[in-house]
C-alpha cells in the first residue's frame, strides 16, 4: 500500500458517517470501551476491507455491524499509487462529561 489519505479527508468522511458506528453500539453494544476500525481503501476510494480491534471488538454483533457500516463509506481517491490504510478509533459508552 503506497497510497495515502490526508487527515482532513479522513476526518470529513468519519464526521459524516461515524454516527453509523454509534448506532451499531446503541443496537448491539454493552459497556464502555474502544472499537478501533482499520480500513483498507482502494484506488477509487472504496473501502475494501475493515478489521475491528479494541476492548469492544469481542462483541461480535457490534463488530460486524460497525464493519458493515464502514464498508459503505466512500473516501476520495488516495494520493500516490495504490491503496491506503486508515485507522479510525471510537470510544463508546462514555458519558459526555468524561
Amino acid at each position: 500500500m503506497t497510497g495515502t489519505l490526508p487527515q482532513a479527508a479522513v476526518r470529513g468522511v468519519v464526521g459524516r458517517n461515524g454516527r453509523d458506528v454509534f448506532g451499531c453500539y446503541e443496537s448491539h453494544g454493552e459497556g464502555r470501551g474502544t472499537l478501533d476500525l482499520t480500513l483498507r481503501v482502494d484506488r477509487e476510494g472504496v473501502v475494501q476491507r475493515v478489521m475491528a480491534a479494541g476492548t469492544l471488538a469481542t462483541q461480535a454483533a457490534l463488530a460486524q455491524c460497525a464493519q458493515e457500516a464502514a464498508r459503505r463509506w466512500r473516501f476520495p481517491a488516495p494520493e500516490g499509487d495504490g491503496c491506503a490504510e486508515v485507522a479510525v478509533p471510537f470510544l463508546l459508552g462514555a458519558t459526555p462529561a468524561e
